[in-house]
């Protein structure tokens, strides 16, 4: 992610959910990971957001 300045990250076990935002154009990417697997990368809030919470559950 090229340019992009991570936000936040919210970490429960293994799941990892990580917010950035590329300055130059004001997209926001998120990015979500089972430890070191990425399993989701892209714009979608309500995808990654629900990705994340059924890592958390699983």
């Amino acid at each position: 992610m090229n340019g992009a300045r991570e936000l936040y990250t919210l970490k429960e076990g293994r799941a990892i959910l990580k917010e950035y935002v590329i300055p130059a154009t004001n997209r926001h990417l998120f990015e979500v990971k089972d430890q070191d697997q990425v399993l989701y990368q892209g714009e979608s809030y309500r995808h990654a957001r629900s990705l994340y919470q059924e890592l958390c559950q699983g």
